[in-house]
């Protein structure tokens, strides 16, 4: 009974390689979806995401259900993505190529159609986000930006910006009575 935890199938080294290749793979599939699916996942999204993970199980293990093998794997992939991370935080390049770059949809009030669309992001998609971040005039924006997790991000105009902290802003003051 206990042979199946410590008896391992596969060489430990192919058990790391196979999980460091099927990793990439995922990571790289995720970045052609898009940060959209990700920030913003609806439910066949998330059914794809959890079938992905299904089908790549056996290629990543080769077969072997031992412990001692999904303790390979998962450590493999623990240190793998540690590695990815620093790379990303030391090289902008690799940066780039694994979470992206933001986008610019807004720019002085005006929505960029072209770019929500090469982000496959729909106008009333957008709008929510606003919606959601109490924005109600798109021309008090200077810039509304999709971050690489998919967030929005706004950057008010600068008189714009004063009166919507005054409205937010809770001072000292008023606090002491």
């Amino acid at each position: 009974m206990l042979d199946n935890f410590i008896d391992i199938s596969v060489s430990p080294l192919n058990l790391i390689i196979r999980s460091f290749v099927v990793y990439l793979f995922v990571i790289i599939i995720l970045r052609i979806a898009g940060r959209r699916q990700i920030a913003q996942m609806g439910p066949t999204e998330f059914v794809a995401i959890l079938l992905v993970s299904n089908s790549v199980q056996n290629s990543m293990n080769a077969g072997d259900d031992s412990l001692l093998g999904g303790i390979i794997s998962a450590l493999s992939l623990i240190v793998l993505s540690r590695v990815i991370s620093w790379l990303t935080f030391k090289h902008k390049t690799m940066g780039r190529f694994f979470e992206g770059e933001p986008a610019v949809v807004i720019s002085n009030g005006k929505v960029q159609k072209h770019i929500l669309d090469r982000l496959l992001m729909s106008i009333e998609d957008l709008y929510a986000m606003l919606i959601a971040q109490q924005v109600t005039s798109l021309e008090a924006i200077k810039y509304g930006i999709i971050d690489v997790e998919g967030k929005l991000i706004i950057v008010y105009k600068e008189n714009d910006l004063l009166k919507q902290m005054d409205k937010n802003t809770v001072y000292m003051d008023e606090t002491n009575g």
